[in-house]
């Protein structure tokens, strides 16, 4: 079974349907969602129509669950919020019901999909260090966990009691436990500003991380013509 990890696609539209052509490239089984499918982009319903009608399972993220009232706005950055307020006024009762419906966490076979963590999932904490990855690891069951949140691609891998960070790795060890992010579809932020999803070949036990450009100059302009906040595109074309 191969899969396709994606996430954090925050309704950038050119991005997703890019990452999609992609990942229609690489033989891929079954397409899962580590959430953030709105927040930040011009174009949220479309993107949740695209997740909804390709992915096999989906968990949701701060923006999302944010987007329709689940988590509290003010949790965020003004820039965040005034995009959250904006995305949720073009939400319909069709995307509100999806959204709604998405768990914090889903399983797949031998792996665990969540957007922030484990500790505490809804409250959204952050993964940025070994430390935050032993926390996390306590409550893992599953060898593997796939996540999103800080938009940055990174690995996490426990052996015996030591847990060491990793840019990303192309192989699973056996009887060792991994926190993988997955980085971000719609905006990166790890200083390179191409696309990003992650394909995992269960058989054959191997990752790739994968890179896509796409038409980041459209995905601009569509945020300053909807009245979103002038960061929120110029962050696109420098990955922070």
């Amino acid at each position: 079974m191969r899969y396709a990890l994606i996430g954090d696609i925050h309704g950038n539209l050119e991005a997703l349907e890019s990452v999609m052509a992609s990942i229609d490239q690489e033989n891929i089984d079954q397409i899962l969602c580590s959430g953030d499918i709105v927040g930040y982009g011009a174009n949220p319903v479309e993107c949740i129509d695209i997740v909804r009608q390709r992915c096999k399972k989906v968990v949701a993220g701060n923006h999302d669950y944010a987007a329709i009232g689940l988590t509290d706005v003010d949790y965020f950055n003004p820039f965040a919020k005034d995009a959250l307020i904006w995305t949720s006024e073009r939400l319909s009762e069709k995307e509100i019901t999806y959204l709604a419906s998405l768990k914090l966490v889903e399983r797949e076979d031998h792996f665990t999909i969540v957007h922030a963590t484990l500790n505490n999932p809804k409250e959204w904490g952050y993964i940025l260090n070994t430390f935050d990855a032993a926390s996390h690891l306590e409550l893992q069951v599953d060898s593997i966990c796939f996540i999103g949140h800080s938009h940055c691609p990174v690995v996490y891998m426990k052996r015996e009691n030591f847990i060491s960070g990793h840019r990303f790795i192309s192989k699973i060890e056996q009887n060792c436990a991994y926190v993988i992010n997955i980085g971000s579809v719609g905006q990166s932020r790890d200083g390179d500003p191409r696309a990003c999803y992650v394909v995992y070949d269960m058989e054959m036990q191997t990752l790739k991380l994968k890179r896509v450009e796409y038409d980041i100059a459209r995905a601009q302009n569509k945020i300053m013509t909807a009245g979103l906040p002038q960061i929120l595109a110029d962050r696109l074309s420098i990955g922070r």
